[in-house]
């Protein structure tokens, strides 16, 4: 039988032996507790990991997209404010100037156009006086010069404006002239841009003493394959019509001692190529001298340039540019040969991206507040 101080020895011995077997029990229990904890930690991590990654490669990228496409809309909404306010245009014209501005930057015959492009432009038509529909009717001729000329449409529109106003066109003949300056920079040594200062030059005049705009972009063309281009050839012309039509006392004498008929039977000015017929004639019989004396004392040092070189030089080359400048589309088919290749297939596409990220702008801009709530969490 087992004594008492044996049982106690051994209940001892057993209880220091249940203790060491719960001190291993609750160690490994630990050491589990640690590996499940640092296994969470790591999947936890694991997952704001993947949140962030997702945020970096997936949710910031559409972010921006979106940022971008409310950017380019806020942009076009301001310039069709500003041209709201410009030509105080009604709300039914301004959700018409929208949408034109709109189609005209999808129109896959304007590539390198956005529609904030063409809002800008018709802008700049609006501010040279032009009404609302005229303004819309002239937007798509601004664009065509605008990529023919490889000018900003600020440039474009100041060209186009002052040939309609001088000449009392409507805006649906914007095209008309951007054909003409792209057909003449196509048949001359000029370039768009030199006729643009020329036009601004000559025109008024030319349209006052009853020049077609045909007639004058053809004679300034001539004068430029001659070396006398911009302002200087609007200048030289503009100051041959005003000799012609009211002369001083000195060239008026000449006019009548080699018997010019610069008008009609009824007072009318003849029409231009009339004029050169009138002018070659009466100077063709002259020597040099004569003739050099005659057309000084008639044009004036200014006007005598154009005079030699397109009023008394006879019908041949006049008519040959009229001709050359009268090609419809030339506007057109310029723009597109200077957007080919690799930079025009750029341009077009930024212009698209720019023109579709527009035209989803509304749907944008009342959806980005909600995601902009969204991302901080997974950011963070």
């Amino acid at each position: 039988m087992i004594t008492v101080a044996e049982l106690v020895a051994r209940l001892g011995l057993d209880s220091s032996q249940f203790a060491a077997g719960v001190a291993r029990a609750q160690g490994a229990a630990a050491t589990m507790e640690k590996s499940i904890g640092d296994r969470m930690t790591s999947v936890g991590n694991s997952m704001m990991t993947t949140g962030r990654k997702a945020s970096l490669y997936l949710t910031a990228p559409i972010a921006g997209a979106l940022g971008a496409s409310a950017k380019l809309f806020g942009d076009f909404e301001q310039t069709l404010n500003v041209f709201a306010e410009t030509t105080q245009a009604t709300g039914t014209q301004m959700k018409a100037v929208s949408k034109l501005a709109t189609d005209l930057g999808a129109d896959i015959k304007l590539p390198t156009t956005s529609a904030k492009d063409a809002a800008d432009a018709m802008i700049e038509m609006a501010k040279a006086g032009l009404s609302v529909a005229d303004t819309m009717a002239s937007a798509r001729g601004v664009l065509q010069l605008s990529a023919a000329a490889q000018v900003d449409n600020a440039r474009a529109a100041e060209i186009t404006s002052n040939a309609l106003n001088a000449f009392g066109l409507k805006g649906d003949q914007a095209v008309r002239i951007a054909d003409l300056l792209a057909a003449a920079a196509n048949a001359s040594s000029v370039s768009i841009n030199d006729l643009g200062f020329a036009f601004q030059m000559a025109s008024a005049v030319s349209a006052q003493f009853g020049l077609k705009v045909e007639d004058m972009t053809a004679a300034l063309a001539v004068m430029g394959n001659a070396g006398i281009k911009g302002s200087d050839a609007g200048t030289s012309l503009k100051s041959a019509m005003m000799a012609l039509a009211a002369p001083g006392k000195k060239a008026a004498g000449m006019i009548n001692e080699l018997g010019l008929k610069i008008y009609d039977t009824q007072g009318r000015m003849k029409p231009f190529r009339g004029i050169i017929e009138e002018v070659t004639r009466a100077t063709s019989g002259l020597t040099e001298e004569q003739r050099n004396m005659a057309l000084g004392a008639i044009f004036g040092s200014d006007g005598i340039r154009a005079a030699n070189l397109v009023l008394a030089a006879g019908t041949e080359k006049f008519d040959a540019m009229s001709k050359a400048i009268g090609r419809q589309g030339a506007a057109q088919k310029l723009a597109e040969a200077q957007t080919k290749g690799f930079k025009g297939t750029v341009m077009a596409l930024r212009s698209q991206l720019e023109t579709l990220a527009i035209t989803v702008g509304p749907i944008v801009t009342k959806f980005l507040g909600t995601l902009v709530k969204f991302v901080p969490p997974l950011v963070n």
